[in-house]
């Protein structure tokens, strides 16, 4: 006999898919609970029992229930393929920090042994060594490891500095000794050893630099900062290179038949050659362009046999270029149809001892100042033919002229030029233009550029 209160047969299954449709409702919403931001979790606290009553009240057909399910069954797979998707992204980029950790104390490691070459007795194993650090160097460039890479530069560059004696001057030298003095009775020697083939090394290291400063090298150096603060080059040929870094030869040394910066532009902030020493036969810096805030090659000097030479240079620095208390000795300094550009401009106390000084159709343009002053010219003839005077101002003002002859005739531009005897000073005897300074009707008269 059938109670009145017995439910109907096809309804019971209605019922239980709702509830195991309210559980999957509670359950994801549980999961959205999980996932958004805290403060969301009041508005879905109240939800939640919302939904639950909204569904528990639904007629709900098997039909109904298995679309529902399955609707659940994707986002359960969705959300299993997320999960395995941030475990497999996770797990690959451990891996790959793994690699890199690997491959960085490998490449250090690496670093460690090449330079460990430079300090063994025998030449071709500092020249592997050279050439290894080079390598290095390279593969820390394709990892963008730029201040390792910058590292790898400063130890061959220190390795130039490193005290030599050139093979001419004392072939078998193998050790010198340096004493400092504290007090008259405290001293302290440190004694260098000479590599024996050290010359080979220091060109090694020299031309693998010069060929990385190269515009067009796969592996370009021109960025980096090269601090050669008293090295020792030997025939040393820069020519074509490009310094964008710091560039600083204070007090280098530079030997053999021919040193070369020919057709280099140097873009430091501040290129320096203070008190550098040319020594060798030729030096020439032609067709080089100067840019940056300063140039300077103050107290440097210059003894090359043949020739030192500038000519067709472009001096654009910002600031200053400047050869104050430089020396020029040999046959021939020249200047011709170097360009000067910067604000200021200055030969102060420059001395020129060359058999011949040119500054033939050399262009002054610094806008404040071109100062000659005190300079020495000693030279058997210093010509300025066609040279062009545009600065803002010229001084020559106590310049010696002790050589046979000194000209400024036809220059193309005369602007602004003084020397000691064009304005007398006031209670002082008059100065004289000497002899050898032509022209003699003076000042010059300015040639037509036609």
């Amino acid at each position: 006999m059938s109670s009145k209160n017995a439910i109907p047969a096809a309804a019971r299954p209605g019922k239980s898919i709702r509830r195991l449709t309210a559980i999957l409702v509670g359950l994801l919403l549980l999961i959205c609970v999980i996932a958004v931001a805290p403060k969301e979790w009041a508005a879905l606290v109240v939800a939640v029992p919302a939904a639950w009553s909204w569904y528990l009240r639904q007629n709900i057909t098997p039909g109904h229930g298995t679309v529902i399910g399955g609707f659940f069954v994707v986002a359960a797979a969705a959300i299993a393929y997320t999960g395995t998707h941030l475990t497999r992204t996770s797990n690959a980029r451990h891996a790959d920090r793994s690699h890199n950790r690997a491959d960085l104390q490998e490449l250090r490691r690496r670093f460690v042994t090449a330079t460990a070459q430079f300090a063994n007795p025998s030449p071709e194993v500092r020249l592997a060594g050279v050439y290894a650090l080079e390598a290095l160097t390279e593969d820390w460039i394709d990892r963008e490891r730029y201040t390792d890479a910058q590292t790898c530069i400063n130890y061959l560059c220190g390795y130039l500095v490193r005290p030599y004696t050139p093979p001419a001057h004392s072939p078998n030298l193998r050790s010198s000794t340096t004493r400092t003095h504290h007090t008259k009775y405290n001293y302290t020697d440190e004694t260098h050893e000479h590599p024996r083939d050290d010359l080979n090394v220091r060109r090694a290291i020299t031309r693998t630099i010069a060929a990385h400063l190269q515009p067009d090298h796969h592996h370009n150096w021109s960025n980096y900062d090269y601090d050669l603060t008293g090295a020792y080059f030997h025939n040393a040929d820069f020519a074509g290179s490009d310094f964008n870094g710091t560039t600083d030869f204070s007090n280098a040394h530079f030997y053999g038949e021919k040193t070369s910066f020919k057709g280099v532009t140097f873009r430091s902030v501040h290129t320096k050659f203070d008190k550098a020493n040319f020594a060798c036969e030729e030096t020439t810096f032609g067709r080089a362009v100067f840019v940056g805030d300063e140039t300077s090659f103050v107290a440097t000097t210059f003894r090359c046999s043949i020739q030192a030479s500038f000519s067709g240079a472009h001096f654009r620095s910002t600031s200053l270029t400047t050869f104050s208390e430089a020396q020029f000795h040999g046959v021939q300094t020249s200047f011709n149809q170097a360009h000067f550009y910067s604000p200021e401009t200055s030969f102060w106390a420059t001395q020129f001892r060359s058999l011949y000084t040119k500054f033939d159709e050399a262009n002054f343009h610094s806008k404040l100042l071109t100062n000659f002053a005190v300079a020495g010219f000693h030279s058997k003839l210093a010509s300025f033919y066609f040279a062009g005077f545009h600065a803002g101002q010229t001084v020559f003002n106590r310049t010696v002229f002790t050589g046979e002859k000194t000209s400024f005739v036809r220059p193309r531009a005369w602007k602004n030029v003084c020397f000691d005897w064009d304005f007398p000073i006031q209670y002082e005897e008059p100065a004289a233009q000497p002899a050898y300074v032509t022209p003699k009707d003076w000042p010059p008269a300015v040639e037509s550029k036609d």
